[in-house]
Formats: C-alpha cells, sequence, structure tokens
C-alpha cells in the first residue's frame, strides 16, 4: 500500500479534524467542570422538560450519574452530528476533490489500481474520524483528573468508538456515492440528506408511540445512547455499524472500478 497517498490525504484534511476535535473536548471538559455542582438539579430539570426536548438532548433520567451526564447533550447531539458531519465531508472530497482537480487521473496512471486507491483513500477517512474520537476520550479523561468527576472510562472509550463507527458509516456510504458518480455535489447530497432524514426518524421514534418499531431502520439507534456509556459496549449493534461501513467500502471498490475516469 502506498502510504503516500494515506499521508498526503491525511495532511490536506487534518486541519477540520483536530477543530472539530477541540471542540467536542472544550465541551466535555464544560461537562465535566459542571457535574459537581448539577447532579443534584437534575430530577428538578427532568421534571419541568417536555419530552419533545429530551427527544433531543438525551434521557435525562440517567443523568445523576456521570456515564449518564455525558450522555445528554453531548453524546446524545455534539458527538454524532460532529462526526456525521465530518464523515459526509470527508466521503466526498477524499476522492472527489482530486477528481475535480483532474489529479485522479495522474495518480492512477502510475502503478496505483483503482481498487488500491479506494483502499488507501478509505484508510484516511477512516484514521481523519479517529482524531476528533480520540481527543474527546482524552479530554474526558482530563476531565477526571481536573474536577470531582468519575466516569467508568472503559464505557467512554466504548462510546468514542462507537461515534467514530457511526462518522464512518455515513463516510463510507457518502464516499460510495462518490466513487459511482463520479460527482462530489451528488455525494454530499446523499450523505447529508441520508443523515438528515435517520436522524429525523430517531427523534420521532422516541417522541412518538407509533414510531417507536421504526427506530431499528435508523443507524442513530445502533450508536446507542446511553446504553454504550451506561452499561457498556452492545456489540451486536457496534456491529451493525462495522456492516454499514463494509458495505459503503465495497461498493466504493466497484463503484471506481467501473467508471470511467479517463485512465
Amino acid at each position: 500500500m502506498n502510504a503516500a497517498i494515506v499521508f498526503q490525504s491525511i495532511k490536506a484534511h487534518a486541519k477540520s479534524a483536530f477543530f472539530v476535535g477541540l471542540g467536542l473536548s472544550a465541551v466535555a471538559l464544560m461537562f465535566a467542570g459542571l457535574y459537581d455542582n448539577m447532579k443534584h438539579q437534575i430530577d428538578t430539570f427532568s421534571n419541568i422538560l417536555p419530552d419533545g426536548i429530551e427527544a433531543i438532548i438525551g434521557n435525562l433520567a440517567t443523568a445523576n450519574t456521570p456515564e449518564g451526564w455525558l450522555s445528554i447533550e453531548l453524546f446524545a447531539i455534539f458527538v454524532p452530528i460532529g462526526l456525521s458531519i465530518l464523515g459526509v465531508v470527508y466521503g466526498s472530497s477524499l476522492i472527489g476533490r482530486e477528481e475535480e482537480s483532474g489529479t485522479l487521473e495522474l495518480l492512477l496512471a502510475g502503478p496505483t489500481t483503482r481498487m488500491k486507491l479506494v483502499a488507501q483513500k478509505f484508510l484516511a477517512l477512516a484514521k481523519l474520524l479517529a482524531i476528533p474520537a480520540l481527543l474527546l476520550c482524552l479530554a474526558v479523561y482530563i476531565g477526571t483528573v481536573w474536577f470531582p468527576f468519575s466516569p467508568d472510562m472503559g464505557h467512554v472509550l466504548a462510546a468514542c468508538a462507537s461515534g467514530w463507527m457511526l462518522g464512518l458509516a455515513f463516510g463510507s456510504i457518502t464516499f460510495a456515492a462518490q466513487a459511482i458518480t463520479g460527482r462530489r455535489g451528488i455525494a454530499t447530497a446523499v450523505g447529508a440528506g441520508l443523515f438528515t432524514a435517520l436522524w429525523l426518524l430517531n427523534i420521532l421514534s422516541r417522541l412518538l408511540d407509533d414510531w417507536k418499531d421504526y427506530e431499528v431502520f435508523s443507524i442513530f439507534y445502533y450508536f446507542n445512547n446511553p446504553g454504550v456509556l451506561v452499561d457498556g459496549m452492545d456489540w451486536s449493534k457496534f456491529m451493525v455499524l462495522v456492516s454499514v461501513v463494509f458495505v459503503g467500502f465495497v461498493l466504493a471498490l466497484f463503484g471506481l472500478r467501473k467508471r470511467d475516469v479517463g485512465v
């Protein structure tokens, strides 16, 4: 495998990955610092907040523990949105930007085959999305040192891994759409549209009893918040995310292989 292609791809996008990671880390440290003062007021907030708000920010009934506290807002909103959007952006641009600039043909004119190029770009996608997930996990650990805050770090690591895989799932779908169509805009629309639809389905399935059975059709269900923070990794749900990533990767392999790119 040509490590130079992976390195250059990461280098071109690393700044945004670090900024997202730093943003998530700042929120995590804020949550860690607030927990000791807020934990005794959570029941009051839980009683006055409407169900619609809890469907978005997370279940306040679990928030009186450090793990449950992290599951509201941070892992209910910031982590899934941040990593999923980052996945869509990277999925559409890792090959798409080079295709638009005309450098894709130059890469494929050398010893790199189409399938190797897809594998290298996909590895870069996975590594880029790992950056904010790892920074977030590190920030939570720092929060346990700085503040009276002691979540199970094994559960936190599992939640960060689930967030990474969620972002990679949306990234792989977008990546496949770009490889198949050759259109960066179409790929972005596919990824963003799917994200929006499944996010709304996830919220509606929590709000409406009639929609409860449909929650399994949303990829956010398998992100498993707050379950992964409170109870640890649910490997069956995690493997669903892995399966989506694998399918996206295979579709991208065959999509670019069959498409005319001028080489």
